[in-house]
């Protein structure tokens, strides 16, 4: 059987932490062949994903920018639809 490369472990590793919300334990203990390996980078990858996800805005509050952002820029074409019109 062909030996798995650790670039395709790891993906499988995080998909399965991400997607399958198995522990670090758990996927470390299944690829106990490259746990040396995987576990600094594991570590890494799963750090700056939950910083992503703690600083990435829900998709009500990006609703709401958005809204807040339309609404601005209908309010500037307005005004200077309004200002063409006087000068």
């Amino acid at each position: 059987m062909k030996e798995k490369k650790l670039e395709q472990v790891l993906e499988e590793a995080l998909s399965a932490y991400i997607e399958g919300g198995r522990t670090v334990e758990d996927i470390l203990r299944e690829h106990a062949a490259y746990h040396g390996r995987l576990e600094p980078l594991l570590s890494t990858a799963i750090g700056t994903y939950e910083e992503f996800q703690a600083r990435h805005p829900s998709t009500a509050a990006q609703q709401r920018g958005l809204a807040r952002f339309l609404a601005d820029a209908r309010a500037r074409a307005s005004l200077r639809s309004l200002a063409r019109k006087a000068g």
